[in-house]
């Protein structure tokens, strides 16, 4: 019997061809989103997915199911469901996306610093205006996070020059950080902070951590007194 795919991503038809040149003999299922699921799901042997495509109906429908396959670092979404089975194995895509990660962070960070809407904006309207902009080096990043994910973000801010603390429930040597600190002392590390960066999983023991630093009112408040004057508007 052939093994059956599910597979629920915007691009699951890219999924489906790589894993065709591979596996010729394996049957695929194809969704672009978790509302858009129906049919006989009874014959699913594997689930590929980012966890907040899951429902829980889905792996009800699933009795066959022995993979899942998340296309993310984290399984929270996942692990979450009443009718996940222990029987069935969980992978991630840990380590993947250190580089993608970091990039997409430098991208935020120039962005702000060099107030890339407004300069699109000049673009737009065909005109050039000087304006003074601050570097990123001798600046101070913190990381709440220290995996994978935060240490490629750490190593890549350190060879801009910059001071690079991290934020650990559980503070031990990693690359990247120029320091490490405990969870407790998040908001002593914020408040030394030219910028702030989450990347702790979405789980129950990091909560704490998240509470933190959704408040915005804080952060703002933290975030504008560390920024050079040229920088405030």
């Amino acid at each position: 019997m052939a093994t059956k795919v599910l597979i629920v991503d915007i691009h699951a038809e890219l999924y489906r061809d790589r894993l065709q040149r591979e596996f010729s003999g394996v049957q695929f299922l194809l969704f672009h989103k978790a509302a858009e699921v129906s049919g006989d799901l009874s014959a699913i042997d594997v689930m590929i997915m980012f966890g907040i495509e899951i429902r829980d109906q889905m792996l009800r429908d699933a009795p066959r199911l022995k993979w899942i396959q998340s296309l993310a670092t984290g399984l929270d979404h996942f692990l979450r469901c009443p009718s996940l089975r222990p029987d069935v194995l969980i992978t991630s895509g840990r380590g993947i996306h250190g580089v993608p990660m970091r990039e997409h962070v430098l991208y935020l960070m120039l962005a702000i610093t060099h107030d890339a809407k407004r300069q699109v904006e000049d673009q737009q309207q065909h005109v050039w205006e000087r304006r003074l902009w601050s570097t990123l080096y001798g600046k101070t990043a913190v990381i709440a996070g220290t995996g994978v994910v935060g240490g490629a973000i750490g190593e890549m801010l350190q060879t801009l020059g910059m001071r690079v603390i991290g934020v650990s429930r559980m503070p031990r040597f990693a690359r990247g950080f120029d320091e490490i600190v405990p969870s407790e002392r998040l908001r002593e590390a914020a408040s030394k902070a030219d910028y702030v960066i989450n990347v702790v999983p979405a789980t129950p023991e990091n909560s704490a951590v998240r509470r933190c630093l959704v408040r915005r009112d804080e952060a703002q408040r933290l975030l504008y007194q560390r920024r050079p004057r040229s920088d405030r508007r």
